[in-house]
């Protein structure tokens, strides 16, 4: 999915962010002149991710803590919103808006909660956050959201809790 978004909003010699991109498998798929950039906790990941794509700029650590001098026309984020706390998802969505160029796109992908109460237990390895709490947190930011929907089969996200659910 995050090619076709990219296709579809971006052209081929854009600069593009992936946070959380291990070794860059997903980086491997964009065009040759793709501007790649990524992130990632582990130094390993990015020294093995340097050796796959030299011109590439990885970098481990927070990305919290990191700074680009230049804007991204994409920032895409699969499978790390589950690992940022609750008090400082807004905070992850700032620097995100922040770090895209003026018509710049975020892909997030990220297990969404499907019940209340799996969004009560702060003691997980990761948060499983609702979509209503991730867009709100993103609008807070500034995005305007163009699509929310399922991964798997593009179905729109318009996912409420229902009294069965609690």
């Amino acid at each position: 999915k995050v090619q076709l978004a990219f296709k579809k909003y971006c052209k081929a010699e854009d600069a593009v962010l992936d946070i959380g991109c291990g070794v860059g498998l997903y980086l491997q798929d964009f065009p040759a002149e793709t501007k790649l950039a990524g992130t990632d906790l582990s130094s390993e990941f990015i020294k093995k991710g340097q050796e796959l794509l030299p011109e590439a700029d990885l970098r481990a650590g927070d990305f919290m803590n990191m700074e680009f001098k230049q804007p991204f026309n994409m920032v895409m984020s699969i499978s790390v919103l589950e690992y940022i706390p609750p008090s400082q998802l807004i905070g992850f969505f700032k620097k995100i808006y922040d770090m895209l160029d003026k018509d710049g796109i975020a892909f997030i992908q990220y297990p969404h909660a499907l019940t209340k109460k799996m969004c009560r237990y702060p003691d997980l390895s990761y948060v499983q956050y609702s979509p209503e709490v991730v867009e709100n947190r993103a609008m807070a930011a500034g995005f305007e959201i163009c699509s929310h929907q399922h991964s798997y089969d593009g179905r729109d996200l318009n996912f409420k809790f229902d009294a069965k659910s609690i």
